[in-house]
């Protein structure tokens, strides 16, 4: 017969002879005091049901384990009401123990202490993350045993005390039946009805208990499963996972780690890193690993291994393991091979190096291409400006308007391809000076009106009256972009012509918006193509190209500018019919006085520059002649040439100027080491400008920080140099 048969009839009999003790108590109690005190001792200790509480304490450590792995409601509701299930038989067992003195000890540690520990269990729960790894779900199941373990322990002691008790009661109960056997039958009969109730009884206790037992081995067995589902889960994951504890040795690994390294399972649990791999591990791992169980951190790096002689890169995350307490006894990690990855970023590092190389490179190449044509073109609209202002028969005037026009549609289409070059660079910088959109606007008018008539087309131009006076702005790319927009028009139109409405609205914002739009009836534009005329470099079809001329710069420029100044730009187009360009770009109002504003620059006579000696630093030979011929035409009294910086030194030391005009490019020593010397070894204070044929906005900074005065980009309007020339000897 099984300990689970015979375990029923000991309680039997235990009852048996409990009972008849209690019967014969009342009888015996004169001649047996003994007797009577063990007989009440031993029915306050059946009073005590340790089984109930076993059953509540099984079930709610039963009840944590299942939440800590399922976190569902069924195991907070187990937890729930065996908890209070517990308390019950707990202050049962408190009440009873006043009466009991040797339970007294662990019914303290099970009422008083239990209810402390439970709390600290349930706050513990639920501080548990969404995820935890296998480790912590391990050192969080031992924990939890051993919270529960000396509970377990007083429950032990009070059923042996209980055992105990009964012994004693037993003896003394046989020593008394000897002297009571003529009251043995009606004992008889009170103990088999005893024995047949307390059998019925104790076989139900035993039934729940075998039930309980029943539930912790499926548990125990269900916790073997999860533990084999969660390393089942590891072994699985596409990236490396490990435990150590604070020396750094191995306790947990997965496969994926274990094939990655080419090595056992037993090559590294109970390993240090060098031990197990020493010769393909650096020493910054370890120096990393403790570090995070010095801080107790979390850190994330990314680190090489050496395998099989190719380098392996991955990205890390290292972790402390805290206990109960809070002190760390081991540390985690999670390696994602990015060894591919690494590649790509090392590959698109030198793409990038590369592509920012080549832009330099273009960026370099405008701008001496810039400087080189510009060189020229100044000689080219300098002389043409000088010979316009000589006596002309009217063949001569138009060869020289020829030469002008020729001159003014190059300058546009180096002035293009430069704008280009810095917005794809980023270098475009935009103003934000006051402004007069009207007599911007009509200074667009009357610039285009004579090529409108030529043509044989109108040109319209209409101002809202309630645009304010001023605006806050760029007012020299707001021209850029009406101008591109006005010239693509006439260009694109041989009959009708071009309209162009300037007006305002105000947004539900309350901000402030300039509408401009330019209307024509020129050729228009295929459905398929209003893209790509913004691209640079392209127009809607290679014959447009050749019949109307043009770079296809102009649109790519404009849409840039609209978008730099926060701006939008649409266009309605059909074919044969015409085209209509929307721009839209908000601005603010602005309050200026007319002295704020910049003023067309008008040929005049400039008293200032009356009988100036100015000396022209230039190495150019016909740029040496356009800028000396434009001074003395404006009453200069002295205009000398130096042909490089160093006789324009030599110079400056043996006579007085009043002012300098100063080339950039020279060779042997530039326009920027010459003005520092001006400025630094000869000590002069006099006017220095800049003539350049580099438009770069840093060139400007740079020649401002060499003591220079003021910047001229070649080709220069005569009407330019001389009012810059006349502010600065006023």
């Amino acid at each position: 017969m099984s300990n689970l048969q015979i375990r029923p009839y000991i309680l039997t009999v235990a009852t048996t002879i409990i009972a008849a003790a209690i019967l014969y108590s009342g009888i015996l109690l004169k001649s047996n005091q003994n007797v009577v005190t063990s007989s009440r001792l031993s029915y306050l200790t059946q009073q005590i049901n340790v089984q109930e509480l076993g059953k509540s304490l099984g079930t709610l450590q039963y009840g944590v384990n299942q939440y800590i792995v399922y976190r569902n409601q069924s195991a907070l509701d187990t937890i729930r009401f065996f908890e209070k299930d517990f308390q019950l038989q707990a202050d049962k067992l408190q009440q009873l123990s006043k009466l009991i003195p040797e339970i007294k000890k662990p019914a303290v540690i099970i009422c008083s202490s239990f209810p402390k520990t439970l709390t600290q269990i349930e706050a513990r729960l639920k501080k548990l993350p969404p995820k935890i790894t296998l480790n912590e779900a391990v050192a969080i199941f031992e924990d939890n045993s051993n919270g529960f373990k000396r509970y377990w322990l007083a429950m032990d002691e009070i059923r042996a005390f209980q055992i105990k008790s009964i012994k004693n009661s037993t003896n003394q109960t046989i020593v008394a039946g000897y002297q009571s056997w003529r009251y043995s039958i009606a004992g008889i009969v009170f103990m088999l009805v005893v024995v047949l109730v307390g059998y019925l009884q104790f076989k139900k206790i035993y039934k729940k208990q075998a039930i309980a037992e029943a539930n912790e081995k499926a548990s125990e067995a269900k916790r073997k499963e999860n533990e084999k589902l969660l390393q089942a889960v590891v072994d699985n994951c596409p990236v490396n996972i490990f435990l150590k504890d604070t020396s750094s040795r191995y306790t947990l690994v997965n496969k994926n780690l274990i094939q990655a390294l080419k090595l056992e399972y037993k090559d590294f649990i109970g390993k240090t890193q060098m031990e197990a791999f020493g010769h393909v591990h650096p020493e910054f791992i370890l120096e990393n690993e403790n570090e995070v169980l010095k801080e107790g951190k979390v850190q994330e790096s990314k680190q090489w291994l050496n395998l099989d002689g190719q380098v392996r890169y991955f990205l890390t995350t290292k972790f402390p393991l805290f206990n109960e307490q809070g002190t760390i006894f081991g540390l985690g990690g999670i390696a994602a091979d990015i060894t591919e990855q690494n590649k790509y970023e090392v590959e698109l590092l030198k793409a990038r190096e590369t592509s920012e190389s080549a832009k330099n490179s273009q960026q370099l190449f405008l701008a001496n291409m810039s400087h080189e044509i510009r060189t020229p073109m100044n000689g080219v609209i300098g002389m043409s400006n000088l010979l316009e202002a000589t006596t002309l028969n009217e063949d001569q005037k138009d060869y020289v308007n020829v030469i002008k026009q020729s001159s003014n549609i190059l300058m546009l289409l180096i002035n293009d391809i430069l704008d280009v070059s810095k917005m794809q660079a980023g270098m475009l910088r935009l103003e934000k000076i006051p402004f007069e959109v009207r007599e911007s606007v009509k200074h667009i008018y009357l610039s285009y009106k004579p090529l409108a008539d030529e043509m044989g087309i109108y040109l319209n131009c209409h101002v809202d009256p309630s645009i304010p006076e001023y605006l806050l702005g760029d007012p020299l790319r707001l021209n850029q972009i009406i101008s591109n927009l006005v010239n693509n028009a006439i260009k694109f139109t041989v009959q009708g012509g071009v309209s162009v409405d300037v007006g305002t609205f105000e947004t539900e914002s309350g901000s402030f918006e300039l509408k401009i739009v330019v209307a024509d009836t020129g050729i228009g534009i295929p459905p398929d193509k209003t893209e790509a005329v913004f691209k640079s470099f392209t127009q809607s079809s290679s014959s447009t190209t050749r019949k109307y001329g043009g770079t296809g710069l102009g649109l790519a420029i404009v849409k840039e500018l609209v978008e730099l100044q926060n701006g939008t730009i649409n266009l309605v187009t059909e074919l044969q019919v015409g085209s209509t360009f929307t721009v839209v770009i908000p601005f603010e109002k602005a309050v200026a006085e007319k002295n704020q504003l910049r003023q067309s620059i008008q040929l005049q006579k400039f008293s200032s520059l009356k009988n100036k000696k100015v000396l022209v630093v230039e190495d150019n030979l016909i740029n040496q002649k356009v800028a000396r011929q434009i001074l003395l035409n404006a009453d200069l009294g002295v205009v000398d040439i130096a042909d490089n910086g160093f006789i324009a030194l030599e110079m400056l030391q043996k006579a007085a100027y009043d002012a300098v005009l100063m080339d950039l490019q020279m060779p042997d020593i530039d326009g920027l080491e010459t003005s520092r010397r001006i400025r630094n070894d000869l000590k002069l204070t006099l006017p220095i400008i800049a003539l350049t044929a580099s438009v770069l906005t840093e060139n400007q900074e740079i020649c401002f920080d060499a003591g220079m005065n003021d910047y001229i980009t070649k080709p220069f309007l005569p009407s330019e140099l001389l009012h810059k020339l006349s502010v600065l000897l006023q």
